[in-house]
């Protein structure tokens, strides 16, 4: 028992020991303590629900019961942990019951993982020794194992080698994209600038207006598309920020519907907005929240020729969840895990191609995630989609508010 807690102890990664019928942490290495910013010896009186986001535990109670039940024999999610200076850590965690462990019976073995440092090979191995009761060094199993790192080595190697890959495909054809974006309103500018130049003092002035609102949507256009590049070149970056404080919900949602209008309008669509006439306090970053339904919202009308498109909020455990639902073309089970990879574009053939640059989804992904939320999509092939995000309520008010807490940067996966 002293040799495995010697392998638990001395493993990189983060790792701890739960009890299944409490939610106590049993024990804790060097690497899981550093994570979540606390001392080993903290960890006695501390349970699951002390360390990770109460939305994330939430969501994984039925398959916990499932685990201690012995129904499955391990589960992989991601979490957040909370660190006592305020800050999440996103990882993903993998949760594996002991059996045949003596004394551990009740336990099971969580190791979670940067999803900015997921080389640790030799970790899951020595895990796997931890769990089977056995240990590698000096084991008659020695080569075999060793054979199992090549194997695994080469895997991720393929696999790394496959990502990079496609990222070089996405990304030249983004760069071809973007040309044209670019190209278009750019055209537009310079166009229709010069026409009112030629043409001072001949024009009418509602043929002026009508020019000068093209020359207005144009400069809207190319900010928006520089917006979007700055934004993804910071989260490559881990350098963009948001800034979590008490938010009213509903003016947000009001201001992007009434700038969406026109839009819509243009398209011949109906905007239907669905939203409580009351407060909805979040705890979010308003030009975030903005953007993010912003995104939503001009993707709905971009892929919608006819129908409408609507806009609802509901509330629910702690949380604020905003839905843009339409009636476009849909999206296909088997292509849905690419729209919010960066520089993807979903085009089917036969299909008109919409603009866009293949941006917009994946930022907002990371933003809602900043924001200690959850963002996804539910669609139908001919039948429309429905884009969802949530955002945290905030915390009551009371004598004694806590701090906000802070997402300071994105980091990069």
């Amino acid at each position: 028992m002293n040799n495995r807690f010697k392998v638990f102890d001395q493993m990189l990664q983060a790792v701890s020991l739960v009890d299944i019928r409490t939610g106590y942490v049993v024990r804790a290495n060097e690497s899981f303590a550093k994570m979540v910013g606390r001392a080993r010896e903290d960890f006695g009186p501390l349970t699951l629900a002390d360390i990770v986001e109460p939305a994330d535990l939430s969501g994984s109670r039925e398959a916990l019961v499932q685990l201690g039940a012995g129904a499955i024999p391990s589960l992989e999610t991601a979490w957040h942990y909370l660190r006592t200076d305020g800050t999440l850590v996103s990882s993903r965690t993998m949760l594996v019951l002991l059996n045949g462990s003596p004394g551990f019976e009740a336990c099971f073995v969580m190791v979670i993982e940067d999803l900015t440092q997921r080389d640790a090979l030799e970790d899951r191995l020595l895990l796997s020794s931890l769990v089977n009761g056995a240990i590698i060094e000096g084991s008659t199993h020695y080569r075999t194992v060793m054979d199992d790192l090549v194997r695994i080595r080469t895997v991720d190697l393929e696999r790394a080698r496959d990502d990079a890959e496609s990222a070089s495909r996405a990304k030249s054809a983004f760069l071809g994209t973007v040309s044209h974006e670019l190209r278009t309103p750019l055209n537009a500018i310079i166009g229709f600038s010069s026409l009112l130049l030629e043409n001072e003092g001949v024009c009418d002035l509602a043929e002026q207006r009508k020019q000068l609102a093209i020359i207005r949507d144009s400069g809207q256009q190319l900010l928006e598309l520089i917006r979007d590049i700055l934004d993804i070149a910071s989260i490559e970056a881990g350098r963009l920020g948001v800034k979590l404080c008490r938010v009213d919900l509903c003016p947000i949602i009001d201001k992007q519907v009434q700038h969406a209008q026109a839009e819509a309008g243009a398209r011949h669509l109906k905007l239907k907005v669905s939203v409580c006439d009351h407060s909805i306090i979040v705890q979010a970053d308003a030009l975030r929240v903005g953007q993010v339904l912003r995104n939503l919202l001009s993707n709905g009308i971009k892929f919608t020729d006819h129908g409408h498109v609507a806009v609802s909020v509901t509330v629910d455990g702690g949380f604020s969840r905003i839905e843009v639902e339409d009636t476009g073309i849909g999206i296909r089970a088997d292509r849905r895990k690419e729209l919010f990879v960066p520089f993807q574009r979903i085009h089917e053939e036969g299909q008109a191609v919409r603009p866009g640059t293949g941006l917009g989804l994946a930022i907002s992904r990371r933003l809602v995630e900043a924001m200690h939320g959850q963002i996804g999509v539910e669609s139908v092939t001919g039948g429309g989609s429905r884009f969802w995000f949530s955002v945290p309520m905030a915390p009551a008010l009371g004598p004694e508010v806590a701090p906000d807490r802070r997402a300071n940067a994105l980091t990069p996966s």
